[in-house]
């Protein structure tokens, strides 16, 4: 068994996008680009899969770092290791804030029927990383389904790149700025985010440095949001069938 740096111990919270509430883990690793951790609550693994996006927040020296990665190894010690953002390199930085997510959502063709689920990795005013398992082309219309704040959000964009990652296709998708619905969407999406994964995590004073605690709305939450999500979209296929959206 590998050996780690006991004295570390960094207590954090990681965001995925099954759960609704973040699990409590321990870093035993930390480098710029790499995590090793473990969760206090090792069933919680079995919801995790390699590739999938996952937020952490955690704090050094008093601030708190709120970063995205990507599963890279599920270790059979109850470990788990994550890669930061290799698609996010210096020459590729964006001029806009990017937000870390780890958000389900629904993808779905403009013109035609095809559809599947997805999951948000990060967004910004302009566009979001999005992972699926479905293969759409680059310059494909596609609309970007999100279900937040009690409502569903419809986005259109367009996809500008596509990369092929552990589990999934990663897609660099532009939205469609000449459309006011998707753009006020787009900016609601990340007021949602900043509240779910910068404003929702607080810092103690009356704790260890290292504690990190939970904001109250998070207990406001029943069913997943993925549930929540999946019976939102098919109930408003049935308000649709035979209307057709566009």
């Amino acid at each position: 068994m590998k050996e780690y740096n006991k004295s570390l111990s960094i207590t954090a919270l990681v965001f995925h996008y099954t759960v609704n509430l973040p699990c409590n883990a321990v870093v035993l690793s930390l480098s710029e680009k790499n995590i090793v951790m473990r969760l206090e609550d090792e069933s919680q693994q079995r919801d995790f899969s390699e590739g999938d996006p996952v937020v952490i927040a955690y704090n050094s020296g008093g601030e708190v770092i709120v970063k995205g990665f990507d599963v890279k190894k599920l270790n059979s010690d109850g470990t788990i290791e994550l890669d930061g953002d290799e698609l996010e390199s210096d020459a590729n930085k964006r001029l806009y804030e990017r937000i870390p997510a780890s958000y389900p959502a629904e993808i779905k063709a403009v013109l035609g029927s095809k559809r599947s689920s997805a999951v948000i990795k990060n967004a910004s005013k302009y566009g979001m990383m999005l992972y699926s398992k479905a293969d759409f082309k680059v310059g494909e219309r596609l609309e970007v389904i999100a279900f937040m704040g009690g409502e569903l959000s419809f986005m259109e964009t367009t996809a500008v790149r596509k990369d092929s990652m552990t589990g999934y296709l990663a897609y660099g998708l532009r939205l469609n700025v000449n459309d006011t619905q998707s753009v006020r969407c787009s900016e609601q999406l990340l007021d949602f985010f900043r509240g779910k994964y910068l404003k929702g995590v607080n810092i103690s004073s009356t704790q260890d440095v290292n504690g990190i605690s939970i904001s109250d709305e998070y207990s406001a939450f029943g069913s997943t949001t993925r549930h929540m999500l999946d019976d939102a979209v098919q109930k408003l296929d049935s308000l649709l069938k035979g209307r057709g959206r566009r």
